[in-house]
């Protein structure tokens, strides 16, 4: 017993330390993304002046041509400098946790950065969160490689640092926290969700200091939905879930076109950096992210036409500018794509709910491609601070999640990450380092009331202990599971992933 104790004593002071590692993560991912959102902020502003610019004198896109195509081979070495700074960075911190990547933590932070901004500078329509987040784990990597904390503590402190690089872009704490868990680390303790929420609250709180309290989207509710026009709802779910599978599968499509374009590394981008150039001379309002956009949605009378073709257009040119491989996320742009898609609805159905079907729309969207419908809903009530249209939000993501299941569209990010594995023909990295894991055992599930010695576990890995409650429990064959009990086991880095996935299988009541 007194064994145990002394597991139990050093547990704490372990998990004490950990939560204040989180906190220091949280001030540097926090630090960092905010410097990173500051950044682009600030080019929004100076893309405006430019729209404003081109509207009088047409001689200025003959400079914006020259400065494009110096941006773009500037772009290619920094790639060529850090190949992992291209794309959103979600896939390469998915692949960093599951033992796929080692990366160079100072480069892709350095990377990220300055190749976001340029992406940014010529008004690609990328978003700021993906980097950011894959901002906020290299932060948390570096700071574990500082304090040389162990290989399953340092999984922990990149997560942390994920969660903070989204609460900062966002000013939303709770559902980076989320997010970083749900799609990212795609397993949940408690101890996970504490030090999570400890990074995300400090960089939210770092965010708030520079940009103050104000939600990211202000949007006036006047009317809700009532209870009569629901049917409403599961209609325009249905539509979300459509466009969604429609969104992965143009993804996809692009993604090949994009490898069959046979131009030298240093001029492959070239063609894409052109594109803004002509959605300047047409469409000023969706190039970027997609603020310019949302301001003209809730102040412009769009005609149900127009409407119509913004979206194709914004859907299409964010998908060119993904598909690129330039450093930026497609998390934002997707909001917008599901906003625009809320006006169309809502234009067509009933007008007096344009909001609230624009708030609809951004969640659902977002579920349908992503498949992350906890992060989605709580991610919008954290941007637009108004918890009163929670029934039809949770109604919009349990269909669009349901329905892109059914019918077998692949979540964005799983497709990103094969293909970034398969590309750069990755394995897992070589390291024997063991890692501590934690699975829980749900009601149901196949292994619930029977000895360890009964169960076929993995051979390349070891029960330390189960927490039963508040109590520990040194195992041996003859020990029974229980159901609400957590396993903790001890497994080679090379491994985590399969073994993870294997015990996932045993554990779940599916």
């Amino acid at each position: 017993m007194k064994n145990i104790d002394n597991i139990t004593k050093d547990e704490r002071i372990e998990d004490l330390k950990l939560l204040f590692y989180g906190i220091i993560v949280g001030l540097f991912a926090g630090f960092f993304s905010s410097f990173y959102r500051f950044i682009v902020s600030e080019i929004e502003k100076f893309i405006k002046i430019i729209i404003e610019i081109t509207r009088t004198n047409l001689f200025i896109y003959i400079i914006l041509i020259l400065v494009c195509i110096v941006v773009s081979l500037i772009v290619a070495r920094v790639k060529k400098f850090s190949p992992l700074c291209g794309g959103s960075g979600i896939p390469q911190v998915e692949a960093e946790l599951k033992g796929y990547l080692d990366a160079n933590a100072y480069k892709v932070l350095f990377a990220k950065i300055f190749g976001g901004s340029l992406t940014a500078l010529c008004g690609f329509s990328v978003g700021r969160e993906g980097p950011s987040i894959q901002i906020g784990a290299m932060c948390g990597k570096i700071i574990s490689r500082i304090f040389k904390k162990s290989k399953t503590q340092e999984k922990f402190l990149i997560t942390c640092g994920a969660s903070a690089g989204l609460s900062a872009a966002f000013n939303a704490p709770i559902a980076g926290a989320l997010f970083s868990i749900e799609e990212v680390h795609r397993h949940i303790s408690k101890k996970l969700l504490v030090v999570c929420m400890s990074a995300s609250i400090t960089a939210d709180f770092i965010s708030k200091v520079l940009y103050g309290t104000k939600t990211v989207f202000h949007l006036t509710l006047n009317n809700l939905i009532p209870l009569s026009s629901y049917w409403l709802i599961i209609v325009f779910g249905l539509f979300l879930s459509v466009l969604g599978v429609l969104y992965n599968f143009l993804m996809k499509v692009f993604m090949q076109i994009n490898d069959k374009l046979k131009l030298k590394n240093s001029f492959k981008m070239v063609p894409y950096f052109l594109v803004p150039i002509l959605i300047l001379f047409y469409m000023p309002y969706i190039l970027g992210g997609g603020g310019f956009l949302m301001k003209e949605l809730q102040t412009a009378n769009f005609s149900l036409k127009m409407l119509f073709i913004i979206f194709i257009v914004k859907l299409l040119f964010s998908i060119i500018c993904f598909t690129s491989g330039i450093p930026g996320g497609i998390f934002f742009p997707i909001l917008v794509l599901g906003a625009t898609l809320g006006a169309i609805f809502g234009n067509i159905f009933d007008p007096m709910y344009i909001n609230i079907f624009i708030i609809l729309g951004m969640a659902g969207y977002l579920t349908s491609i992503v498949r992350a419908p906890i992060t989605a809903i709580i991610l919008i009530f954290e941007m637009t601070g108004n918890l009163s249209y929670l029934l039809p939000l949770s109604i919009v993501c349990l269909i669009t999640y349901s329905v892109t299941n059914y019918l077998k569209s692949l979540p964005v990010y799983e497709y990103l990450l094969e293909r970034l594995l398969e590309r750069q023909k990755i394995k897992h990295i070589e390291n024997t380092e063991k890692i501590v894991a934690k699975v829980a055992i749900e009601m149901g599930s196949k292994i619930v009331n029977k000895k360890i010695k009964e169960i076929n576990l993995p051979k390349n890995m070891l029960i330390t202990n189960i927490d039963r409650s508040v109590e520990q429990i040194i195992p041996n064959g003859e020990t029974k599971l229980l159901n609400g009990d957590v396993i903790n086991v001890l497994v080679d880095e090379n491994e985590l992933y399969e073994t993870l996935e294997y015990l996932n299988k045993l554990c779940s009541c599916k």
